[in-house]
Parts: structure tokens; C-alpha cells; sequence
């Protein structure tokens, strides 16, 4: 992927991997603005479903704009495969940063970031969307102790059937993250 270009954005390195795809800095090519990439796997490309999943990622990132949450520039399916354009966000997961403390993290810094995240994951309930895969990995923590929310691949947009891509029964989020009703999969309006 690097070195192609995706609309206006030329890939320039990557910057994550994941189950589903991976994650990608690009750059516009005449106004130099940096974006996150985020790359379908081409081998899932072909699966109905995770083709639906990945849409409805862009889908409820579209009704989200919150300061708290990566914003959503563009979805794009082309014959190359489907793609986030993304709001890039120098800094760190919240699992890198508490990996490398040798030390408690002050309670004031603690609290900080925890009402930023706190605050994010209002705004997507107050939207009707529960981001199912809460966990350290998914918060970026920018300049300033700045949290962004992301990855909303197994979100829920609540009331709306179109967004329901999970079958009653299943379990959806990260195993050690989840709810005691998540991996029961006995509620299936979470």
C-alpha cells in the first residue's frame, strides 16, 4: 500500500495492524494534510459481511463528531479495496502510555483522561451508538493528554435494524474487556 494513492491521499507508511485491516498515514498531495488509512484486508474484501461490518464502521463514525472521537473523512470502494479516511491523531495508545509508567499515573492526569473518555462515550450514547470493544487499545492519547475514541467496527447504532450486523446469541468485543453480559451474549441491545 505504500506509495499508492487513495483519492487526494498518497500512502505514506504503516502505522498499525488489526484483525480486520490495517492503518495507514497518508498525506494530501497538495495541501499536505495528514490522515489515518484504514484498509480493509484484501483476502475479507471478497465476504459479504465484513464488507457490511467495515461500511457500517464509516456509517456510525458519520453521525459522530465529537472532540473526543476520530472523525470520519471519507469512505471509499473502489476495485482496490475499501477504505476510512480518517482524522490522524499523533500520540499514543492508552496502553502504550500505562505500559511505560514506572510509576502510578498521578490521580489528576488519571482523572483527566478518564472524564475525556467518559465524556466521548456519552456523546455516542446520547447518538444512540454503544462502541462494544472498549478497551485501552482504542484510546489514543494526543498532545496535551487529548483522548480520541476510535474503532467502531462492532458498534451498535441502537434502534436502527440496518446497523444490526450481529446475531442474536454472539459474542462481540475483546474477550478480557468485556461485560460478564457480553461474553454471555445474553443481551442482545448491547
Amino acid at each position: 500500500m505504500v506509495g499508492k494513492q487513495i483519492l487526494n491521499y498518497e500512502i505514506k507508511s504503516l502505522i498499525g495492524e488489526g484483525g480486520m485491516g490495517n492503518v495507514y498515514l497518508g498525506e494530501h498531495t497538495s495541501i499536505g494534510r495528514k490522515v489515518a488509512v484504514k484498509v480493509l484486508k484484501p483476502e475479507l474484501a471478497s465476504n459479504p459481511e465484513i464488507r457490511s461490518r467495515f461500511k457500517n464502521e464509516a456509517s456510525v463514525m458519520a453521525h459522530l463528531q465529537h472532540q473526543g472521537i476520530v472523525a470520519l473523512y471519507d469512505y471509499v470502494e473502489s476495485d482496490e479495496g475499501l477504505f476510512l479516511v480518517m482524522e490522524y491523531v499523533e500520540g499514543m495508545e492508552l496502553t502504550q502510555l500505562l505500559r511505560g509508567l514506572n510509576e502510578p499515573l498521578p490521580i489528576q492526569r488519571a482523572e483527566n483522561i478518564m472524564r475525556q473518555v467518559l465524556e466521548a462515550f456519552q456523546y455516542a450514547h446520547k447518538n444512540g451508538i454503544v462502541h462494544r470493544d472498549v478497551k485501552p487499545s482504542n484510546i489514543l492519547i494526543g498532545e496535551d493528554d487529548q483522548v480520541k475514541i476510535l474503532d467502531f467496527g462492532i458498534a451498535k447504532l441502537v434502534g436502527d435494524a440496518q446497523f444490526n450486523l450481529t446475531k442474536t446469541g454472539v459474542q462481540v468485543g475483546t474477550v478480557y474487556y468485556m461485560s460478564p453480559e457480553q461474553v454471555k451474549a445474553k443481551n442482545p441491545g448491547i
